[in-house]
This record gives structure tokens, sequence and C-alpha cells, in this order.
């Protein structure tokens, strides 16, 4: 960010975590993000078109397998 011809710096914090279906990890989840992260990465979430999770607080995006199971893979 330049303000009047100042950099400032901000430090961000990013989680990246290979679940192995993260609904049946949400529990852990919530212990992982006691503080405030910026960016959370979850890959293997193996969750489906109807799936609904969400995080408090943040806005999710999901990308399905092609054949539409709970699988790993896109």
């Amino acid at each position: 960010m330049i303000n009047n011809n100042q950099v400032i710096f901000h430090q961000i914090s990013i989680l990246l975590w290979n679940t192995n279906d993260i609904i049946r990890h949400k529990n852990k989840l919530k212990t992982i993000i006691t503080q405030k992260t910026d960016i959370i990465l979850i890959s293997k979430a193996h969750l489906t078109p109807s799936s609904t999770f969400q995080i408090p607080d943040y806005e999710t995006y999901h990308c399905d397998h092609p054949d539409e199971t709970a699988h790993a893979g896109s």
C-alpha cells in the first residue's frame, strides 16, 4: 500500500492445510484459526457441489472434482 509516497507494509497470515475431508475435521479447523488468519487454503477438502461448508467471517470457494464425487483432484 502506498500512502502519501510512503510504502506501508502489512503482514498477512496464510494457513495451508491438507485436510483429507474438511467436514470430518471441521472442529480441528476451529481450534487452528483461533487468531485472525487472512487466507485459508484447504486442499483435499472432499467437497461436492451439494456440500455446504462455511467458515465464519470468511468467503469460501471450492473447486469440485469433475465427476462431482467427494475425493481429491479437480
